[in-house]
């Protein structure tokens, strides 16, 4: 049950994770509560307008924010919104305004998601930010009017004459984006690739690091990457086709950003339109505002008096160019530093979605912009420095993740051990299933870096794995272009299901079927089928949230604290629930004088030699021989719990594990759990439960190997997996006829002792016995014993018991486990019990015993979980013994052997 409670609140973390959240919380808060709503200042105003998410309202409201220019009365000039790129707010076209308002009324919207309006939406796309300008120009009562878009304000621009012509009268495009072909690499899956790294990093830039909204305003940001990302271009070129109103497009000639064969395939789109380009580069609504504004006004001149042509008004001959298919991309073809610059781009792209890159690269080829052989090493240069990192990644996590008691609780080190020299053999076969089949990569190669590979000689066989694919997928997409993405589309939606289903039908034959044609794999399949059919083999994650349950919710709800149990035993830190020490508790039973087997603490010093000296001198004294236990102060169900034959073990052991240790005198005879309870207001105690631990021991005949005996043991086969692993070193031997081999010399059900019902040894003798020996501990109520004596007859009688342990509150009764219960009588018992616990302390509440506190025993639960040992309240409540305390309470001399320099 305790560990059950342990791992249900416990795991590995540190102190500083929690602090990050609570730093990242609060910033969320500062965030949207204060930067994000805050009061406009100076000439800025605002409205409040529907959310949209594509064509649908979300029934919430966002501030757009805005200023107007409308110099005073004379708001009869002509209307000229300016739309600002995305890399900042409406400041990008500010300049503009100084040289524009004096003879325009000038709209400047801040878009939703920039500057003073609302930073959070569901979608920043161009249509949604055009559905927002159109909304407020509704709100303005304003229609007609000369529409100016500066860089991806442009493409807002577009999308707004497209769906709302009657709201615009002039569309100028200055340094604009529009159609897809001269977006970054012009295509699509390419660059949606690249956006959406962009986005991935601002988004976990701005939304997983407290930065209290200094990131918010950075030009670069999560809003910006996210229009990016949500802006579908390729509607564009129909949009232009299809708008007749005036139009100018203004460029710099030496721009990086958007190509000046972006500016002239617009022109070409509008025959009605005019292409001016002036020396400069992306920033010329800033750089050189003054003169685009003087282009800009004489353009509007021409417009208001009617002057500047529309669609139909167009030269004949612009008008046939405008309406004949798009040209070829030849003057795109990659070279020089552009080549270089795509070469980047699809590296970059396959962290995304390497098999799609590869696709595109091959439409690239295709289309004659990349050559073969650049297109399919910048492919294979991404894809490989994506399998190492992903490598390494698992590398890093490695520590943390084995070190996680939930994921020791599922994977034993064994397993972690098996998967190593697994992966190792067959490294090369994984990396190149995992590259032929889409779906498996990202965990292979976490798994890989987890389980502790050799990063070069596994990046060796992802070289070679990529090498056959990478090529192939290229040439196939520049072989069969757009037919390439509906193949696609087709195997990797059934590809990992059908590797899926192979694996189980792999897994079902060689694992389930072929086996059963053994003895081995019959006894190992009808070892499964026990441990699933009997309770008592079940996980404690199977067999304990009703206990819990009912301890936590019902219990906790009754007696109106659920901590309440912690008061069961005054005597114990927390009532025995977590950590208890082994050494503390058997100094506590000093009282019971000869009936405690004789002990000694092994402190946790950095040489094995002089502990081992301290444990000659202590069985010395207590003229000890070999066997003798060794066994963890701390511990819990039996765990690193030694019996000793020789000096040899001992030090192996020793060497081992530098923890504070307790060598314990080795007692011969039957052992039971005895547990025991007694009310404060209770004059004596009495026996809740016994349970008889039978300890499993196969007999040889001469002819079976110990495996063999293993898997035709009635218990042992139960347990089967377990045996075979603990004693792997031996499983060859052959036991002569009648030699009798110990499987588990533990009393403990995890490792393979057998629990019984043993109140047949039940009598007055024995119960006043116990009850004498629990009084002499004062402040306990509630736990079990564990005792040997010589005989059956011993216990009954009352007479030469020795105590091996006493555990506290989350003891168990566990004759339970005994087979002839059933889950419902198991689960009865522990209900008694854990009513007891809270009878018992509800009691020593009203005598005064303060039980620990919910939130303190948390707190507790959380440091210890931290390996920070235990909390300050439980150090100041039970200060910890001296070893020189321990060993003067052990019954020996506490003198410590010198030590000196070795």
């Amino acid at each position: 049950m305790k560990q059950f409670f342990v791992r249900l609140i416990l795991g590995r973390r540190r102190r500083w994770v929690l602090v990050f959240l609570v730093l990242l919380l609060l910033s969320f808060l500062v965030r949207e509560f204060v930067a994000m709503r805050s009061p406009l200042a100076g000439e800025w105003q605002s409205i409040e307008l529907p959310v949209r998410d594509g064509e649908r309202g979300l029934g919430r409201t966002i501030r757009l924010a805005y200023q107007d220019y409308s110099l005073g009365n004379r708001e009869d000039r002509p209307v000229l919104v300016l739309i600002h790129g995305t890399r900042e707010s409406s400041a990008t076209v500010g300049h503009l305004t100084r040289y524009l308002k004096d003879e325009y009324r000038l709209i400047v919207p801040d878009l939703p998601g920039f500057g003073n309006s609302s930073r959070r939406l569901p979608d920043y796309s161009a249509h949604a930010q055009a559905v927002y300008v159109a909304a407020l120009l509704e709100a303005l009562d304003l229609e007609g009017v000369d529409l100016l878009g500066y860089s991806m304000g442009g493409v807002v621009g577009i999308e707004l004459v497209d769906a709302r012509p009657d709201l615009v009268r002039s569309l100028t495009l200055v340094s604009a984006v529009g159609v897809q072909e001269y977006d970054l690499l012009g295509d699509r899956i390419i660059n949606q690739s690249l956006y959406f790294l962009q986005w991935l990093f601002f988004t976990g830039l701005q939304e997983l690091t407290p930065h209290f909204g200094l990131f918010d305003s950075l030009p670069l940001n999560r809003q910006y990457a996210s229009f990016l990302f949500h802006t579908d271009l390729r509607p564009v070129r129909e949009m232009l086709t299809g708008y007749q109103g005036a139009a100018l497009v203004i460029h710099g000639q030496d721009d990086v950003v958007v190509p000046i064969e972006a500016a002239i395939e617009h022109r070409r789109l509008l025959p009605q339109s005019t292409l001016v380009v002036i020396d400069g580069g992306h920033g010329l609504a800033y750089r050189r505002a003054g003169d685009v504004a003087n282009i800009v006004a004489s353009f509007l001149e021409e417009v208001e008096a009617g002057r500047a042509p529309d669609r139909p008004g167009a030269p004949a001959d612009r008008i046939e160019a405008a309406e004949t298919p798009a040209p070829t991309r030849g003057d795109r073809v990659f070279t020089g530093k552009r080549l270089v610059l795509a070469g980047l781009a699809l590296a970059a792209a396959t962290l995304v979605s390497e098999d799609l890159t590869c696709i595109a690269a091959g439409l690239l080829v295709s289309q004659g912009l990349l050559p073969f052989w650049a297109a399919t090493l910048a492919c294979l240069a991404g894809i490989v420095i994506g399998d190492i990192l992903l490598v390494l990644v698992g590398r890093v996590l490695r520590r943390f993740a084995w070190e996680s008691s939930m994921v020791r609780y599922f994977v034993s080190p064994e397993a972690i051990l098996h998967g190593e020299h697994w992966i190792e053999r067959k490294g090369p076969l994984v990396a190149l299933i995992s590259r032929f089949t889409p779906g498996t990569r990202l965990a292979t190669f976490l798994a890989a870096g987890l389980l502790g590979v050799s990063v070069v000689r596994f990046s060796l066989y992802f070289i070679l794995a990529a090498s056959l694919w990478t090529p192939v997928l290229v040439l196939l997409s520049a072989s069969l272009g757009s037919v390439m993405m509906d193949f696609w589309s087709d195997y990797e939606k059934y590809a990992l299901s059908a590797l899926l289903l192979a694996v189980v039908v792999i897994f079902a034959i060689f694992k389930i079927a072929v086996p059963l044609f053994t003895h081995r794999g019959r006894r190992l399949f009808w070892s499964r089928y026990v441990r699933l059919t009997r309770w008592e083999f079940w996980s404690p994650w199977v067999f304990y949230p009703p206990v819990a349950l009912y301890v936590v919710g019902w219990l906790g709800l009754r007696f109106r604290s659920p901590a309440l149990f912690t008061a069961a035993n005054p005597a114990m830190p927390d009532g025995g629930f977590l950590g208890e020490s082994k050494s503390e508790i058997l100094t506590g039973l000093q009282g019971a004088g000869s009936e405690v087997a004789r002990w000694c603490l092994l402190p946790g010093i950095e040489f094995a030699e002089r502990r081992l000296e301290l444990l000659h001198r202590f069985m010395e004294e207590a003229d000890l021989g070999y066997p003798i236990v060794i066994k963890p102060d701390v511990g819990q169900r039996g765990s690193g719990v030694k019996i000793v034959r020789t000096s040899e073990q001992a030090l192996d052991l020793l060497r081992k594990d530098k923890s504070l240790l307790i060598a314990q005198e080795f007692i011969e005879g039957p052992e039971f759990g005895i547990f025991y309870l007694r009310r404060p207001s209770e004059q004596n105690g009495r026996i809740f439960s016994v349970t008889d631990k039978q300890n499993l021991w196969l007999t040889g005949d001469g002819r079976r190997t110990i495996e063999e005996l293993i898997l035709d043991d009635k218990r042992a086969v139960c347990m089967a997996r377990f045996h075979l692993r603990q004693h792997a070193d031996r499983l060859d031997e052959i036991p002569a006829a009648g030699e009798s081999y110990p499987l588990a010399e533990i009393g403990t059900h995890c490792l393979g002792s057998m629990f019984l019902d043993g109140r047949r040894i039940v009598t007055p003798a024995l119960e006043q016995a116990i009850d004498r020996i629990a009084k002499t501990y004062e402040g306990f109520f509630f736990g079990r014993f564990d005792l040997r004596a010589a005989s059956e007859d011993a216990f009954r009688k009352g007479e030469g018991l020795k105590i091996l342990e006493l555990n506290g509150v989350t003891s168990e009764a566990t004759h339970i486990y005994d087979p002839e219960n059933s889950l419902f009588e198991a689960y009865r018992v522990l209900f008694r019990q854990w009513r007891e616990a809270f009878i018992i302390a509800r009691e020593n509440r009203e005598n005064g015993v303060e039980p620990t506190r919910t939130f303190t025993l948390l707190r507790m639960v959380i440091a210890a979980w931290l390996g920070n040992g235990a909390s300050e309240e439980r150090k100041r409540a039970f200060p910890p013994l001296t070893n020189d305390s321990l060993v003067a309470n052990s019954g020996i001399t506490p003198t410590k052997p010198e030590l000196g320099n070795d």
